[in-house]
């Protein structure tokens, strides 16, 4: 059995040593730095300030004091969040952040997923497009009527407008607006499917000659709908109707039947060298206002200086446009020749028609051989 014995003097070592630590503690709250580095001033007021900073690492009858010197740095307290030089109370025995404990800055981890970014707008397209033509709504939809406009400063004849795409084009007639250059055309027209569509403007030299292309460009149309109606004018229709009769939407018609009619025999005499015999009436003028035709017939060769004693000069006849046989045409204009020449064989007499050769000729010449 053993048997403790109370030892006085150590009890009291073990007071003072327990008193000591106490005043570290205090000095410890009191005297704290203000980069966290904590200062412990054990300095003695009879002793020099070494600046010292000390560490009690024990108390007691056993303790011990070790200095450290400005040398030797303390880790300061960095309490900064973020990167890998974070400090904690211990200094460099704290363990790295981990990866829930970083804030890192903004970056592409923080962009919108794919699905939820906005698409950039794009330039609109730019398609061909020559100069002169504009077209009216600015924005071309298959649910409204479309208006095409070429302007020039040359003047056209037997113009159009010619448009080509994937949907059905209905299309207006072509108007002309007088005034001075530049010339100015219009087109209203539909179309009932949406793409890319060609508007060329197109002229003509004449009747019956090859279409020239003036321009082109090329316009895309949106589908948001079937088409309207086009007010469209009354069509001309001048079948069965010849020069003078009106062409039902406003105008006239300007057929002259006889043309195309062909004289038999053909006649010795044409209207120019190298053109007898003639035969076939290629084409007449109309007046429109009075409704007659001008037509060219042959005949006998003047034998006076004075064409006053030409009665039987027919290259202008004027003719009914209800004629319809080109030797109709000639006898009706020949006969109609009065001969006013005193003087002058066949004076006061009328040309006469030889339907033997189909040639006008001067009044008794009729019958006779041709030429004399």
């Amino acid at each position: 059995m053993t048997t403790s014995t109370f030892n006085p003097r150590g009890e009291q070592r073990r007071a003072r040593a327990l008193l000591a630590a106490l005043g570290v503690l205090v000095t410890l709250v009191t005297s704290a730095g203000c980069d966290g580095t904590v200062i412990l001033d054990n300095s003695d007021p009879g002793q020099p300030d070494t600046g010292a900073i000390t560490d009690m690492s024990s108390a007691g009858e056993n303790s011990t004091t070790n200095t450290l010197t400005e040398d030797m740095p303390t880790p300061a307290l960095d309490m900064r969040v973020g990167g890998d030089d974070m400090m904690s109370p211990r200094g460099d025995m704290a363990p790295p952040p981990t990866e829930d404990m970083r804030v890192d800055p903004p970056g592409e981890d923080m962009a919108p997923p794919p699905d939820m970014r906005e698409e950039p707008e794009m330039p609109p397209e730019m398609l061909p497009c020559d100069m002169g033509f504009d077209f009216d709504p600015s924005s071309l939809r298959t649910s409204q009527v479309l208006t095409a406009h070429f302007r020039a400063d040359v003047g056209h004849a037997y113009i159009g407008f010619d448009i080509q795409g994937p949907g059905n084009v209905i299309q207006g007639p072509t108007e002309y607006e007088s005034g001075s250059r530049p010339f100015h055309w219009y087109s209203d027209f539909t179309v009932n499917a949406g793409g890319v569509y060609t508007v060329s403007f197109t002229r003509q030299d004449g009747e019956n000659t090859p279409t020239i292309i003036v321009g082109s460009c090329q316009i895309r149309v949106m589908a948001d709908g079937s088409p309207p109606p086009i007010d469209m004018p009354p069509a001309a229709n001048c079948q069965d109707k010849v020069c003078g009769d009106d062409d039902g939407a406003g105008g006239k018609c300007s057929t002259c039947p006889m043309v195309g009619s062909c004289l038999d025999p053909p006649a010795p005499v044409g209207p120019g060298p190298g053109q007898a015999p003639w035969a076939c009436l290629d084409n007449a003028g109309c007046n429109e206002e009075q409704g007659f035709c001008v037509v060219w017939c042959p005949f006998e060769e003047c034998l006076y200086e004075d064409s006053g004693g030409c009665p039987q000069n027919t290259e202008g006849c004027v003719v009914p446009s209800w004629v319809t046989s080109y030797e109709q045409a000639c006898q009706m204009c020949c006969e109609s020749r009065f001969h006013n020449r005193p003087g002058s064989p066949g004076h006061n007499q009328y040309a006469c028609w030889d339907s033997a050769i189909n040639l006008c000729r001067y009044p008794g010449d009729c019958g006779k051989p041709y030429p004399q």
